[in-house]
């Protein structure tokens, strides 16, 4: 799952590259067969990331619901709903009066290191965000 921009960004840069690559296997002096699993590794590898690249696009756009539901998945849905609610962790951080580089480490650590209190701070200004 992407997570944020800068995610984003590194993931279209590799999806771009997978593609190049996907043009060169047939130019290799190898075998047919050879051929065909370096082809379908590589565009297995291309829908991941298309479908990773779309799902982070639906999400800033709306097109995706997201309701915060069992707990055990409240650290990625707490993700899902600042992206879809098109803020960065900076954006974030700013509404909860505290330094962008602590939303990175609660994200980066899926809030193993967040309080109850400060989860629920984060899912109410997210849950009441415009």
């Amino acid at each position: 799952m992407i997570e944020n921009q800068r995610q984003y960004n590194l993931t279209k840069a590799n999806l771009e590259r997978f593609k190049i690559t996907l043009s060169y296997i047939v130019q290799q002096d190898i075998s047919k067969l050879e051929v065909q699993i370096q082809r379908d590794a590589v565009q297995s590898e291309i829908e991941v990331l298309t479908n990773q690249l779309n799902a982070f696009d639906e999400l800033q756009n709306g097109q995706t619901q997201v309701e915060l539901g069992a707990f055990e998945d409240i650290a990625e849905k707490l993700i899902q709903a600042r992206v879809a609610r098109g803020f960065t962790q900076a954006d974030l951080a700013a509404r909860l009066k505290m330094k962008p580089q602590q939303i990175q480490r609660y994200e980066a650590s899926k809030y193993a290191n967040a309080s109850l209190t400060r989860v629920l701070e984060v899912a109410r200004v997210l849950q009441n965000a415009k």
